[in-house]
């Protein structure tokens, strides 16, 4: 049992550097583990509180957007709730550079491992994404989401190179590494001015 009386516990403003341990809440409310540093440096990872997260306006019972961390994150901490050690929060990722290369994805800064994308001869190539040009980039799970600063989009699977893009020219390239199949309860229509089938 706590003894601590509230008026005699200490108090955390700020935000703290912290490492997520883990992501399995024995409640099922999608709080994670995380070793805030340097206050929780000594503990054992089964005496760390849980943290919840942060969430973007709109957030609600079956809506919202959801980026869940991943065991060895690295994240910035508070504590909401009147500086309570005890109910910790995640508000965002921190921004590092290990081995000088930034924790970002590669698309963003023209990084050496940026995903080449795969386009047939006819196909044009998508535009180059230069270092820190305002492209917002969203890379997880396999899947590559582009936004251009030059208002095009892209959707791609990485591991097929299957790729849906708008330019910014208002062309569409759809790409894919295997099958396309289509199926629709009314009408397939297509207008052109030309058709071409190779």
């Amino acid at each position: 049992m706590d003894m601590i009386p509230e008026s005699k516990r200490k108090r955390y403003p700020g935000h703290y550097p912290g490492q997520v341990v883990s992501v399995s809440d024995p409640a099922g409310m999608m709080r994670v583990r995380v070793r805030a540093m340097p206050l929780f440096k000594d503990l054992p990872d089964s005496a760390l509180p849980w943290a919840e997260y942060l969430l973007p306006v709109g957030a609600r019972p079956g809506n919202g957007i959801f980026v869940p961390v991943k065991v060895g994150d690295w994240v910035w901490i508070d504590f909401p709730y009147q500086g309570d050690s005890r109910r910790p929060r995640i508000v965002g990722a921190m921004h590092y550079c290990p081995g000088g290369v930034p924790n970002l994805p590669h698309e963003a800064f023209s990084g050496p491992g940026a995903h080449q994308h795969e386009r047939c001869a006819f196909e044009s190539s998508p535009a180059p994404v230069g270092y820190h040009d305002g492209a917002v980039v969203v890379d997880e799970n396999g899947v590559l989401l582009e936004i251009g600063a030059d208002g095009s989009v892209r959707a791609t699977n990485k591991a097929s190179g299957s790729a849906i893009e708008i330019c910014a020219d208002g062309s569409i390239t759809i790409h894919s590494g295997g099958d396309i199949n289509m199926c629709a309860a009314g009408n397939i229509k297509f207008v052109a001015t030309r058709i071409d089938w190779n």
